[in-house]
């Protein structure tokens, strides 16, 4: 990592503490099921340093927006949608080379094409961006948001698991789910 990623995160977790927590929490659980799939020490740095700077875009985004307690409007969400280019920009305009960018900007892609920035289906979307999704959803809806209160870890792990192949790669979801039943016992 650049010295300007870490200034990077350290404007997030100054501008909005929750996110970089989330950030955190979704590098962490990341590195877990990349780990879970055998990835090699360089790719699980790489899958760890994505994840960590996935959601770097909502530097752009309005902290009201981000904190709003209530429904967003169409307008603030579309705003909120733009937060992986966003992210893509800031570091690879900071840093050209970076190899996790990627991540950042395809991390709400999905396998059936509903996902967004461009609705890529399972096949154009890296690997690292996938497990980033999981990772990512699981821990929105297990901890708690300004929006929405957590749900228990047995029904995030369900709602993953049945988005199986339709939202979330196999693979990953095979590997998450190994690693939440080691966490468990």
């Amino acid at each position: 990592m650049t010295k300007m990623q870490d200034h990077l995160l350290g404007l997030l977790k100054e501008y909005h503490p929750e996110t970089y927590r989330h950030s955190v929490r979704v590098a962490e659980l990341s590195l877990k099921i990349a780990k879970e799939m055998s990835f090699e020490p360089e790719h699980l740095d790489l899958i760890y340093d994505g994840a960590l700077h996935h959601d770097i875009g909502k530097l752009k985004i309005a902290r009201d927006i981000l904190s709003k307690p209530s429904k967003l409007t169409k307008q603030e969400w579309l705003q909120i949608q733009e937060h992986p280019i966003h992210g893509y920009q800031l570091l690879k305009g900071n840093s050209p080379n970076c190899g996790f960018s990627h991540i950042a900007l395809l991390h709400h892609e999905r396998v059936d094409g509903s996902g967004y920035p461009f609705g890529l289906k399972r096949e154009q979307i890296p690997v690292d961006s996938m497990i980033v999704a999981v990772a990512d959803s699981y821990d929105v809806m297990t901890h708690l948001r300004s929006y929405q209160k957590p749900i228990p870890q047995e029904e995030a792990i369900r709602e993953i698991t049945d988005q199986n192949g339709v939202l979330y790669d196999p693979d990953v979801v095979k590997a998450f789910v190994n690693v939440m039943e080691r966490e468990r016992k």
